[in-house]
């Protein structure tokens, strides 16, 4: 039962791996590479919590020669989170190698390039990730150009931002730094109508940056349908 729930949940995970390999005594290599080889890691990160990451980076640092390729984008993931950046270029780096199309990793690397100061190959693995049909990595390619600051990387993911849910945490940061740059009336109204932007409007933070970034933007010809929609706010 164990070993099913291990496929997409992480505390399941860690408990088989180190049931596996805990004891020096009577390790189970196979056991350990089966169960590896078989999760989904995307699911696995998406309910993983810092004490699961943190301990399953631990036994990705002792056993690292028995983890399969298809799998290192969970460790990577935690090294990254814990400001580890060469352990996780490294399983990012060996992911790729095997698999040059794995979009959890090339997600994932994305970040640490921009932190190591590479931030066209955090570009390049955006493109390579929606390329291999992830189009939702385009909303990284948003965070990338908000925490850059960088028009040029705006221009080159907002056409494909407009075709994908983005988050609302996303949504929330598109409004604010919208509201602080001028020329960013795109952000600004993407960020508020569509699918995942209903939960903006149900925080008093967020409302007032929306009210303020209509008054900004307001001469957009967006604005007046923007304004219609929400009539109970106070703008």
């Amino acid at each position: 039962s164990l070993k099913e729930m291990a496929k997409k949940d992480l505390e399941a995970l860690n408990i088989v791996l180190i049931y596996a390999v805990g004891d020096k005594n009577t390790q189970d290599e196979a056991m350990f590479k089966e169960v590896l080889s078989s999760v989904d890691t995307r699911e696995i990160l998406r309910g993983a919590s810092m004490d699961g990451l943190s301990a399953i980076l631990r036994i990705y640092l002792a056993k690292r020669d028995l983890w399969p390729a298809t799998a290192l984008a969970i460790p990577a993931r935690a090294a990254a989170l814990g400001e580890l950046w060469l352990p996780a270029l490294q399983a990012y780096e060996k992911a790729l190698e095997a698999n040059p199309k794995d979009i959890m990793a090339l997600r994932g690397v994305s970040l640490v390039y921009y932190r190591t100061g590479d931030v066209q190959r955090a570009i390049d693995s955006i493109k390579a990730a929606m390329a291999a049909g992830d189009k939702e990595a385009a909303s990284d390619g948003v965070e990338l150009a908000i925490i850059t600051a960088r028009q040029d990387i705006w221009d080159q993911f907002k056409e494909a931002a407009k075709s994908i849910k983005i988050n609302p945490a996303v949504r929330a940061g598109m409004v604010q730094f919208s509201n602080s740059r001028d020329g960013y009336a795109d952000m600004f109204f993407m960020a508020c109508e569509g699918e995942g932007s209903e939960p903006l409007f149900k925080d008093a933070g967020v409302m007032e940056l929306i009210a303020n970034g209509l008054k900004k933007y307001g001469t957009d010809p967006r604005a007046a349908a923007l304004k219609s929609k929400f009539t109970w706010m106070v703008l």
